[in-house]
């Protein structure tokens, strides 16, 4: 069951971004590009053990693999016991609520409303 909810808020959290950059940019490979750069995001920085030297719990990159971070295995390969659960949903759905209110905000101006 968590591991559902953890891929319910993910796909949240990428269709929020999408959406965003769609808005903002108005180019469909720039959303190719930035999907794309969001999931292997996590290879620009991964090094083992790197959790005591950097907070990388707050990267919402950090929770992709979902399954290894319910089990606890990624807290073992980044040395650290801030990967959980718990920290995941908090980051990724806060990061997709900032995406939604910046669409929010972006959708109020006079040229993207529909009537």
């Amino acid at each position: 069951m968590q591991n559902m909810l953890f891929i319910v808020f993910w796909f949240l959290f990428f269709i929020s971004l999408i959406l965003l950059v769609s808005i903002v940019i108005k180019n469909e490979f720039a959303n190719l590009l930035v999907g794309s750069a969001f999931v292997i995001a996590e290879f620009m920085y991964y090094a083992r053990g790197i959790g005591a030297i950097r907070d990388v719990h707050w990267y919402p990159t950090s929770y992709i693999q979902t399954g290894q971070i319910i089990a606890g295995y990624r807290n073992f390969l980044y040395g650290t016991e801030a990967l959980t659960f718990g920290t995941g949903l908090f980051v990724i759905g806060l990061c997709a609520c900032v995406f939604l209110f910046i669409m929010f905000l972006i959708s109020r101006r006079r040229k993207f409303k529909l009537f």
